[in-house]
């Protein structure tokens, strides 16, 4: 592949699309592309690869720059990002004791002897 050909085609296929309606010989030609980017992005071709810390920085800069749903503010916000998850089992229980009468639910089971298990 030729470096930046899949951008071209893309931007190429940005640049038909506003013009289908009043010229539809660029059905078969957008027809072609949208058959080219299904067969070069089906997932048998892509190779999912974790993000962390130790990913080259120009991926990392890339994911900063084109995050679209929840916009990175830089380096220290992608390093808490990339960090790892860390779960406390206390800040769980907090969170029930504060719904009425759930902590008392859930310290009284309702399958008190063997009979009630059906």
């Amino acid at each position: 592949m030729a470096p930046g050909g899949t951008g071209a085609l893309i931007a190429m296929r940005s640049e038909i699309a506003s013009s289908l309606r009043g010229e539809p010989e660029l059905k078969l030609l957008d027809a072609d592309l949208r058959h080219l980017f299904t067969s070069w992005f089906n997932r048998g071709f892509l190779e999912l690869r974790r993000i962390d810390w130790q990913t080259p920085a120009a991926v990392l800069e890339k994911l900063i720059a084109n995050e679209a749903v929840h916009e990175i503010k830089g380096w220290d916000d992608l390093r808490r990002r990339l960090a790892p998850v860390r779960y406390s089992p206390a800040s769980h229980s907090t969170s029930v004791s504060k719904v009425k009468g759930c902590a008392d639910r859930l310290r009284s089971p309702r399958v008190t002897s063997k009979s009630n298990l059906g």
